[in-house]
């Protein structure tokens, strides 16, 4: 596998200890279960939309897959983690 693009992608690394992972935007609330970090979004009213953004460049190498994936845990009933 190739390696990531997107610079602490796994948001493991807080080297300035202010609570986020470095080079997150603020926004959500990042948690962390059994020893993996991630961004809670929650909205305080129904069907409202939360949105947290992060721009990336994109190499300009030719003849590149680029793959994207996110994770949901189904146990939310289609609230995104």
């Amino acid at each position: 596998m190739a390696p990531s693009i997107i610079a602490n992608s796994n948001m493991e690394t807080d080297a300035d200890a202010d609570g986020r992972p470095d080079g997150w935007p603020a926004g959500g609330t990042w948690e962390n279960e059994d020893g993996n970090h991630f961004i809670r979004l929650t909205s305080a009213t129904p069907g409202s939309t939360v949105m947290l953004y992060r721009e990336i460049g994109l190499p300009t190498l030719p003849k590149r897959v680029l793959v994207a994936s996110s994770w949901v845990d189904p146990s939310t009933q289609g609230q995104l983690s």
